[in-house]
């Protein structure tokens, strides 16, 4: 039977080019945000989705390995989602079927997005599918 599922914390960083952070420290920063809006600790939550775009955009292999955590996700089950365009709205999806199908009771949902900053910008490989 499905569980009833509430969001009960948020947490989000600030949005500006060529940010200094790495996507693992704002994935720490909006982490650690959206835990101390629900009042929960990290022992607190049974497991961790990631939405980020995949890992050409960032110009990092295993990019999901690589933000892991900063998500807060270390020693936790945890699975990386994204879809072509629909991520940010994917990752909460993902996050809600776990907790109504009964998986987890707290599941922290992390969105992740910076491109990288290295030469040639990543962004150029979506040159690639167009």
């Amino acid at each position: 039977m499905k569980k009833n599922v509430a969001v009960i914390g948020a947490g989000m960083t600030i949005f500006r080019r060529m940010l200094k952070e790495t996507g693992k420290e704002l994935s720490f920063l909006a982490a650690k945000m959206a835990m101390e809006d629900a009042g929960i600790q990290k022992d607190d939550i049974d497991m961790v989705v990631m939405g980020s775009a995949p890992d050409a955009f960032d110009g990092i292999h295993m990019k999901g390995e690589n933000l892991l955590d900063g998500a807060a996700a270390a020693g936790k089950p945890y699975v990386r989602v994204f879809n072509g365009g629909g991520t940010g709205v994917f990752a909460p999806i993902a996050g809600w079927w776990h907790v109504a199908s009964g998986v987890a009771d707290i599941c922290l949902v992390v969105a992740e997005e910076k491109m990288g900053n290295c030469l040639p910008h990543p962004q150029t490989a979506s040159r690639l599918f167009a």
